[in-house]
């Protein structure tokens, strides 16, 4: 079956390998120096390819341009299918007739071939649905858990810099970047975003360059709650001084870590919209001060970060921004679109393990298409191929006692085999997943307690409870602040 991936891939593969043929081509240098480094995993630098190719072959278009443009069309797989010679130059028939035989879309695929020509139904704004028809360049990267997801988004980082810096008037390449997490509420991602601070640029470039790039960058983490903490003095937004005091000094490498939902699009409900417009036409009187406040300032932040200039936004999690909520776009994807008001994105990149979202494609008032998977994803690589590479091979085990019972042996196993020194000093961990907040304290957390007590007694500084957030009916159960801090710290040599 070919997918937007599969032939994005096989085009990079052969460019590639023209490029790293040719000594003065800046692809081969980068390549090579990849190689030599050793540090990228397989689909890190396949990704780093696909991403080089829609760069320097794509002209980082629209997938759906792309593809009416012939920059994915292989004419010998299209030769392979049936009515080939129908749609003969017309590389989005060409396309749609690959992916309907592909998807068993009979009534479809018969429209096409007695209407190539788009009569009754517009082939082109089908293909545009069908890539999800955003208003800027969309690419979704899907790798699995364990691939080095944030690592490769600190790579897109450096390597768009890096170009940025070499062709300083080519719009291919963002100058600065907003990176957003989904919500926090249901996620400990924004935490494990904050390591693309960790990245050392000397993995994808020369030192010299890498050092460079170094001096230049700022990354600054805009907190949910730092939205809310207003400042005693001037009641000014915190993230909205941090994004103005950085845009006063530099226009180029600033990169914004952040949670869409908690940051930008605070403030920003239906309820507020209603409240904004009253704002708007002189009704202050309707509204306290404080509520008038916390409006202005956070449309103030949204208006900052929309005139950043040629933005790449990169979405973690991405899965989340697709469909809608029945209400209107997810919420991720709303927060892109306010950052795009002034037309200032150069590329949204999104990456997920997981791009499997159910969509219905509209035709023509009375068929449709219903999809399973993503379609705008340049690059796959599928869970079961890194297993027993780069990912560990599973010991997975079922069994069937009380609750404390598996506890105990888990942790009788895991001090008896698997608790070694690494060799940068770092120590093996063990982690028990939970339902819920209260099941962790009530039920997991006393049965763990009671093991250290008979088995590592004066060690219990080594259990650490870690969850982003509490609501109020478990309030009682709120974490000591520093717990963020160990949890961002559990791979480095002085974690416990």
């Amino acid at each position: 079956m070919n997918t937007i991936y599969t032939l994005i891939r096989n085009k990079s593969e052969t460019w590639v390998k023209l490029e790293t043929e040719n000594n003065q081509s800046i692809i081969n240098d980068i390549i090579k120096h990849i190689d030599t480094s050793g540090k990228l995993r397989p689909p890190q630098k396949e990704s780093i390819e696909t991403y080089l190719w829609i760069k320097f072959v794509g002209h980082n278009k629209k997938l759906s341009e792309m593809v009416r443009e012939g920059l994915l069309y292989d004419d010998n797989l299209a030769r392979d299918y049936d009515n080939y010679h129908t749609f003969q130059n017309n590389y989005v028939t060409q396309f749609l007739n690959q992916f309907f035989l592909d998807n068993d879309l009979k009534n479809l695929h018969k429209k096409l071939v007695n209407d190539p020509n788009g009569v009754t139904i517009d082939w082109n704004v089908l293909l545009d649905n069908l890539l999800h028809n955003f208003e800027y360049p969309n690419y979704l990267f899907s790798l699995p858990m364990g691939a080095g997801k944030t690592f490769l988004m600190a790579c897109f980082i450096y390597l768009d810099l890096y170009f940025a810096s070499l062709f300083k008037d080519d719009h291919r390449f963002a100058h600065n970047f907003v990176v957003f997490a989904p919500q926090a509420t249901k996620t400990a991602i924004l935490p494990s975003l904050r390591t693309i601070k960790d990245f050392n640029p000397e993995w994808i470039l020369p030192k010299a360059e890498a050092d460079k790039l170094k001096q230049i960058i700022s990354i600054e983490i805009l907190d949910s709650l730092s939205s809310k903490r207003k400042d005693k003095l001037q009641g000014n937004n915190p993230n909205l001084e941090k994004v103005n005091r950085m845009k006063q000094t530099k226009d180029f490498g600033l990169v914004f870590i952040t949670n869409a939902e908690k940051v930008v699009l605070e403030k920003y409900d239906d309820k507020d919209k209603v409240l904004i417009e009253s704002l708007e036409k002189g009704q202050q009187n309707l509204l306290d001060g404080r509520t008038i406040s916390e409006i202005q300032k956070s449309n103030e932040l949204r208006e900052a970060l929309s005139q950043i200039p040629n933005l790449t936004v990169i979405l973690d999690e991405v899965h989340h921004t697709y469909g809608s909520t029945g209400n209107g776009e997810k919420k991720l994807r709303q927060a892109v679109s306010v950052l795009n008001q002034h037309d200032n994105i150069v590329t949204v990149i999104g990456l997920s393990g997981t791009p499997y979202v159910k969509s219905i494609i509209e035709i023509d008032g009375k068929q449709n298409i219903k999809l399973n998977q993503i379609q705008d994803i340049v690059y796959n690589y599928p869970l079961n191929i890194g297993i027993g590479k780069f990912l560990k091979i599973p010991d997975i085990r079922k069994v069937s006692v009380k609750e404390s019972a598996f506890i105990n042996q888990a942790l009788d196993d895991f001090f008896s085999d698997y608790n070694i020194e690494y060799n940068n000093g770092t120590r093996s961990k063990i982690a028990f997943y939970c339902p819920s907040v209260k099941k962790l304290n009530d039920d997991i957390l006393p049965v763990i307690h009671d093991w250290y007590s008979k088995n590592r007694a004066g060690k219990e500084d080594e259990i650490l409870r870690y969850y982003s957030k509490v609501d109020k009916k478990n309030k009682q159960y709120s974490l000591p602040k520093e717990n963020l801090a160990i949890f961002n710290n559990l791979d480095k040599p002085y974690s416990k």
